[in-house]
């Protein structure tokens, strides 16, 4: 800094140990009464299960999978491109999600859920087959 900067003096707010003022039963109580009315850190709510999280993620890998092979118009940018490397690898894990689905006895997708899921992977390859020979 030079001489003709002015200094803007910091203050650090941020709490990081108890004032005297407050005695520990004080914190636990406010702690007890902010977790009581936050729904995310009640006990109940929990973290998705996994199966959640991959149909979550074949979701994503669909969808992607379409704007990679041009068929749709990317929602970020509303333009149209193509892509087929990233389809095709797209493409690929969702197959084998499907698959590893399809095997997996204690799934909680239900069957037609992964027969339609079967279902979208041969129309994405169908596409992407179409797309690769220019057709």
């Amino acid at each position: 800094m030079t001489d003709t900067d002015e200094k803007v003096p910091f203050i650090d707010k941020r709490r990081t140990s108890v004032d005297e003022s407050t005695n520990d039963e004080d914190v636990t109580a406010i702690d007890d009464t902010l977790s009581a009315e936050d729904p995310e850190t009640e006990p109940s709510q929990g973290a998705p299960d996994v199966y959640s999280i991959v149909q979550y993620s074949l979701q994503m890998l669909i969808s992607s999978a379409w704007y990679k092979l041009g068929l749709l118009a990317d929602p970020s940018t509303g333009e149209v491109s193509t892509d087929l490397v990233q389809a095709k690898f797209a493409i690929d894990v969702v197959g084998d999600i499907a698959a590893r689905l399809e095997m997996a006895n204690h799934s909680s997708m239900p069957p037609e859920a992964i027969k339609e899921l079967k279902r979208v992977v041969n129309d994405l390859r169908l596409n992407y087959v179409s797309k690769q020979t220019g057709q």
